[in-house]
């Protein structure tokens, strides 16, 4: 919504045969705002508490938001249960967290404008949500490299 964002996502953005810590790192160090996506099947997987792990520490001052996929924050354990996190079956919180994101960017758009487009594309998100949710554990490929 914000075309001044420029997202890494570490199981897309790291090209095979590329040191995949490496590449978090030196992502980590330019970034100001963090969502880790959790699911009741990864909120215990050494993988995701290191990432999180990771991005608190190098995003400092900066955001670091649990997005919620198929659990509720009070479902939510674990190290990441500090931070505040965003349950993705409430338009309310995801609005929230696309406001926050907003906030943080050096060309943040008006928060009307940002509404607008908001609501514009949350039947679709909303849609690919519900997808993701209901996909079965063996559905999703496991994360190596985290073991």
């Amino acid at each position: 919504m914000n075309p001044a964002i420029n997202p890494f996502v570490s199981s897309q953005d790291i090209s095979k045969g590329e040191r995949g810590l490496g590449k978090i790192a030196s992502e980590l160090q330019g970034s100001v705002y963090g969502i880790v996506c959790v699911t009741r099947e990864n909120q215990a997987a050494p993988w995701i508490n290191f990432e999180s792990g990771a991005l608190s520490r190098e995003l400092d001052e900066s955001m670091l938001a649990p997005f919620l996929l198929d659990l509720s924050v009070r479902d939510l354990a674990g190290p990441i249960a500090q931070f505040q996190a965003t349950e993705s079956e409430s338009k309310e919180d995801v609005w929230a967290l696309v406001k926050g994101i907003n906030e943080k960017c050096s060309a943040g758009i008006e928060v009307e404008r940002l509404e607008v487009l908001f609501n514009r594309f949350w039947n679709d998100l909303d849609r690919g949500l519900r997808e993701v949710r209901s996909m079965q554990p063996e559905d999703v490929p496991p994360r190596s490299g985290y073991s």
